[in-house]
């Protein structure tokens, strides 16, 4: 079996924990809105099952890229949760893929593992732009998958 989850004990665990993060700001969209989160959930759960990545993962970029804002635009020009741009953008464009959504980054990250030779180096790719990244983009995955170890712990 691949990264990829099914299941409602998945999609409820990942809307347990966009409803938790988006708790700490009363402002932000998501904030009560369990059918919002459960829609983000879904998009996360296809993604993940499409292009056989972990929702979890995709959840913890989606957090840390975008703060899980679909209209969020970065300094550089990134768009969308996962925060696509340049030739990461383009690539998605290639294959009809909405650059900075979920399956744009689910698809990245599955040329990542081809590109790199395993998922950690296609996530430190993805951050990047190379393979063994660069002491920010270890620094930046580390911590997101330190967060996708816990997130996972407490919702068992």
């Amino acid at each position: 079996m691949g990264r990829a989850f099914t299941g409602d004990t998945v999609i409820g665990s990942i809307v347990a924990t966009i409803l938790v993060f988006a708790s700490t700001n009363p402002r932000h969209p998501l904030h009560k809105d369990p059918i919002a989160a459960d829609h983000i959930a879904t998009e996360i759960i296809e993604a993940a099952e499409r292009f056989n990545q972990d929702p979890h993962e995709l959840l913890a970029w989606g957090v840390y890229e975008s703060s899980l804002r679909p209209d969020k635009v970065g300094d550089l020009g990134e768009v969308g949760y996962m925060q696509a741009h340049g030739e990461a953008a383009r690539e998605c464009k290639a294959v009809s893929l909405e650059p900075g959504s979920f399956k744009c980054g689910a698809y990245l990250w599955t040329l990542g593992d081809k590109k790199c030779g395993d998922h950690y180096r296609a996530l430190l790719w993805y951050s990047s732009g190379k393979c063994n990244g660069t002491p920010r983009a270890i620094r930046i995955v580390d911590y997101r998958l330190w967060n996708v170890k816990k997130w996972k712990r407490q919702r068992k």
